[in-house]
């Protein structure tokens, strides 16, 4: 019983790795399928169906949206994360060097 139950949980996990490491995949398939749905609503000529979908497939786009995740922490976590990815950027500007550090990761966050 034990054994299963582990060998259960094992694929599980195997799976939501899995899942996890094709997110981009999955989000990028999805986009493509609403242009490609608006194309053809649009009825546009193929060389620009064409253009029109070349130029998507070659935007990145994130499976998240790193503003609402940053949003939903707390203000302290915010500001360390904000810190750690924009630090040196912030830095480099003589203006901002000095700054409040509240300041600087709302600055940040827009």
């Amino acid at each position: 019983i034990v054994g299963g139950l582990m060998l259960s949980t094992i694929a599980s996990n195997i799976l939501v790795l899995f899942a996890e490491a094709h997110m981009d995949e999955q989000c990028l398939k999805q986009r493509m399928l609403q242009v490609e749905q608006w194309a053809k609503n649009l009825r546009l000529p193929k060389p620009a169906r064409v253009r029109l979908l070349t130029f998507f497939r070659r935007q990145s786009e994130k499976p998240y949206s790193e503003k609402e995740l940053l949003k939903k922490m707390p203000f302290e976590m915010r500001c360390l994360i904000v810190q750690h990815v924009y630090g040196t950027l912030i830095e480099m500007v003589p203006y901002f060097k000095d700054a409040d550090h509240v300041f600087r990761c709302e600055l940040c966050l827009g």
